[in-house]
């Protein structure tokens, strides 16, 4: 139970990567591997967007500093490139990803690979800058 005027802070992050343009083969995987399973167990396919609105309309306060500002937003990369990759840019990588899959992995029908492992994917999406986002949303209760 939260007292009025605590804090609650969420991590949420969305099955889908934040991209900067489409990548049809990544949206074509997801639909025919993750979406479909998410919506027969009635999970939302955006919880960034909607959970501030839920918090919102339970009573409390979001503090405006963690919608679409940078230290309340983390992004993780999803690909990396081999020839100019750093270590900390491999381990970003590797977050991101451990971090999806503990979410969304078991979602994902069986037998299919993880969306990063297939090579269509991996082809279309190189030079995209394909992230996967984690928002910290800090709520306080009215």
């Amino acid at each position: 139970m939260l007292v009025p005027g605590g804090t609650i802070e969420l991590r949420v992050i969305d099955p889908s990567p934040d991209l900067k343009e489409p990548a049809y083969k990544l949206q074509s995987w997801m639909d025919q591997y993750l979406i479909f399973n998410l919506e027969k167990c009635f999970k939302c396919l955006r919880p960034n967007r909607l959970i501030p609105v839920w918090l919102e309309e339970a009573g409390f306060e979001i503090d405006s500093r963690t919608l679409e500002n940078t230290p309340r937003r983390l992004r993780f990369p999803c690909f990396i490139k081999e020839d100019s990759c750093t270590v900390e840019h491999r381990l970003a990588c590797e977050i991101g990803r451990r971090l999806w899959n503990d979410v969304w992995g078991n979602y994902i029908e069986s037998g299919a690979r993880h969306w990063w492992e297939d090579e269509s994917i991996i082809n279309e999406s190189k030079d995209m800058d394909v992230g996967i986002i984690v928002d910290i949303i800090l709520a306080r209760k009215a």
